[in-house]
């Protein structure tokens, strides 16, 4: 890289901004260290944005990506990211990769997708920052459940009904922090550096990009009101399974959990109806219906995934590591009165107990496969989470993850989660091939991050819906166990969709 001579930076105009590193320290960075990106940052208070605003005034073209979070439901969380123009998108079906940057499309083969991923990561040698400790960029993206073939034998008996990579990663150029506590916005421009420019050409083009989206938050920009959406009917729903088969599905999965083949098996069905609306008006609406944990919206250009997770998949910050398994369901009530009515009554159901334990345990096994000796432990047990349609029986495992393994080992030693397969693990995803009639796609897989920090955070896929092709699908599962009643199964699978299809009876379109 070029010395640093007697070129003159422009500051930020419009809005007071404060920018992170100087030229000094970025210039020190660069001389000092062997990275190729180094994050420059604008940070600024404002109380007149929403993080869907942010996102409609920055983030365009494909490949961009919204992630929110509302606690138990009912707090909003403190952070959310919005990023756009991806430096790299990776994309696996099967075992083939695709790594996709503005100069060249790569193909891997026979690799494990994953290990791609952390390749990737890896090679950009990003510079770290201490102002974004949580995230301040990485690799942001979903992993659909069947890529489990690349972890365990498990039979390929389904057709492909989505043509959809098994995974799609994107590493934004840009990305936005919102800080709903301080009323903080903080911009990352991912600043590549150029061995042939001046150290103050790059920070020069930085500050120019940055300049350029503060200036869009001075622009007008006019949402249309949630409230102008009203159901006008459902439209025709097409279903993987019907009631009769869904309920004899669940008889013969039973027949297999008593001949001692299995103590739980994850049933699940496929809803399907056109879409002629807009994904985004979707997922504002959902987010308003159903606020979840994890919120995001993850648009691909030629489809958009919206979702509403309540569950994590596995978190990570530094070497600790959580896990918090949701099983156990029932309705929410009408009034607070038979809220606790149900509420008393899930907990106590010997049936739904036994369930969560189970998957609690298979929880812990996985984390023990990853984390020191001695450090897996269950911190919270059996609490009841209440959600817009639904309360879930959750509890919280912790753990301390060994040294020389990354967020990429977790996630591949808890995939797919035991909540949306079974137990035993692999004999339950053996009995789910042959009851399903199709492949889950990205159903029961999972959605999040994996920071350039090396943090990680991942929730399971449920609650979502796919958008493609001018088609919304999305897919619903029950716990199948012992005493299970076929009609109380498939009826669990109904109220857990019951938010994804009043949102999609509302901005489905006209001819929907």
């Amino acid at each position: 890289m070029k010395e640093l001579q007697s070129a003159k930076v422009k500051p930020l105009p419009q809005i007071k901004t404060h920018v992170l590193p100087s030229l000094e320290k970025f210039t020190q960075i660069v001389r000092e260290n062997d990275y190729q990106y180094v994050p420059v940052q604008a940070e600024f208070i404002t109380d007149s944005e929403t993080p869907v605003t942010v996102f409609a005034k920055l983030a365009e073209g494909k490949g961009r990506f919204l992630l929110e979070s509302v606690e138990r439901g009912e707090q909003v969380g403190r952070y959310s990211f919005i990023g756009w123009d991806p430096l790299v998108t990776l994309k696996a079906s099967g075992g083939t990769s695709q790594i996709i940057t503005s100069e060249a499309t790569t193909i891997v083969t026979e690799q494990d997708p994953l290990a791609v991923l952390k390749t990737v990561m890896d090679s950009l040698k990003v510079a770290p920052t201490t102002r974004l400790e949580k995230f301040f960029g990485g690799a942001v993206g979903y992993i659909g459940y069947d890529y489990v073939r690349q972890i365990e034998k498990i039979p390929c008996l389904n057709p492909v009904a989505i043509d959809m990579p098994d995974l799609c990663w994107i590493v934004p150029r840009y990305l936005t922090s919102f800080d709903h506590v301080s009323h903080k916005i903080t911009i990352v421009v991912l600043v590549k550096v150029d061995p042939n420019r001046l150290i103050s050409d790059c920070y020069q083009d930085a500050l120019n990009d940055l300049e350029t989206i503060v200036g869009r938050f001075n622009d007008h920009f006019d949402l249309q009101p949630l409230s102008d959406f009203q159901e006008a009917g459902r439209p025709e729903q097409h279903f993987s399974l019907s009631k009769s088969e869904y309920m004899e599905k669940v008889e013969r999965i039973k027949e297999y959990i008593n001949a001692g083949d299995a103590f739980q098996v994850v049933l699940s069905q496929r809803i399907e109806q056109s879409f002629q609306g807009d994904p985004l008006l979707f997922y504002r609406l959902l987010r308003t219906i159903n606020p979840s944990p994890y919120l995001f919206y993850l648009d691909f250009g030629d489809f958009q995934l919206a979702g509403s997770s309540p569950e994590v998949m596995v978190r990570k910050e530094e070497q600790g590591v959580t896990l918090k398994p949701i099983a156990g369901t029932r309705p929410r009530g009408a009034s607070p009165v038979e809220d606790e009515i149900l509420r008393q009554e899930l907990i106590h159901d010997e049936k739904e107990r036994a369930e969560h334990t189970m998957l609690v345990d298979l929880g812990r096994n996985d984390l023990g496969r990853v984390c020191k000796f001695g450090s897996v432990a269950v911190t919270d047990l059996m609490n009841i989470e209440n959600y817009s349609h639904v309360m879930h029986i959750v509890s919280t495992i912790r753990g301390e993850l060994m040294p020389g393994l990354s967020g990429v080992d977790l996630l591949r030693a808890v995939f797919p989660a035991g909540t949306l397969s079974g137990a035993p693990k692999v004999r339950a995803m053996e009995i789910i091939e042959e009851m399903e009639p199709i492949e889950r796609g990205f159903y029961g897989g999972t959605v999040g991050y994996l920071g350039f920090n090396g943090n990680l955070d991942t929730c399971i896929t449920i609650r979502t819906v796919l958008f493609k092709d001018r088609r919304a699908i999305c897919q619903v599962g029950a716990g199948i166990v012992a005493d299970s009643v076929p009609e109380t199964e498939y009826q669990e699978t109904m109220n857990k969709a019951g938010a994804l299809l009043t949102a999609l009876a509302k901005v489905g379109g006209p001819t929907c």
